[in-house]
C-alpha cells in the first residue's frame, strides 16, 4: 500500500506542475482518484480563479469516483468538501497541509 501511495502522490505532484507559474497566489495541486488500484481520475489546478485540482480529478473520474481513494498533494480547502462528499469517496490522501486549510477536512460533515 505504501508503495501505491507514494506512486499516486508522484502523480499529483506530475499534474501540479502542469500549472508552473499560472497559480498564484495559490500553490500547484493535482489530485488522483483510485478505483482497486487503477487510476480513474486526474486532475490539477490550472489558474488562479479556477475549481480547485479535486474537482477536475473528480469530474474526469465521474461515477468511478463512489467508492474510490482520492490523493491530493495538498490539503483542499474547506468550500471543496461537498464535492468529495457528494462523490461518496471513500478515503482522502493527503500529501500535506497549507497552514491556512489546516484540519479542513476533519470539520468536512456528512449529512
Amino acid at each position: 500500500m505504501m508503495q501505491l501511495n507514494r506512486e499516486m502522490m508522484q502523480l499529483c505532484l506530475s499534474l501540479a506542475q502542469k500549472a508552473q507559474g499560472k497559480t498564484s497566489p495559490n500553490p500547484l495541486v493535482g489530485a488522483v482518484v483510485v478505483q482497486d488500484r487503477v487510476v480513474v481520475g486526474k486532475g490539477f489546478y490550472p489558474q488562479a480563479g479556477q475549481p480547485n485540482a479535486e474537482v477536475f480529478a473528480l469530474k474526469n473520474a465521474g461515477e468511478k469516483a463512489q467508492g474510490a481513494t482520492v490523493y491530493i498533494n495538498l490539503e483542499p480547502p474547506l468550500h471543496c468538501c461537498p464535492d468529495l462528499i457528494e462523490a461518496q469517496v471513500k478515503k482522502v490522501v493527503l500529501g500535506g497541509v497549507k497552514t491556512r486549510y489546516a484540519q479542513n477536512l476533519s470539520r468536512c460533515k456528512v449529512v
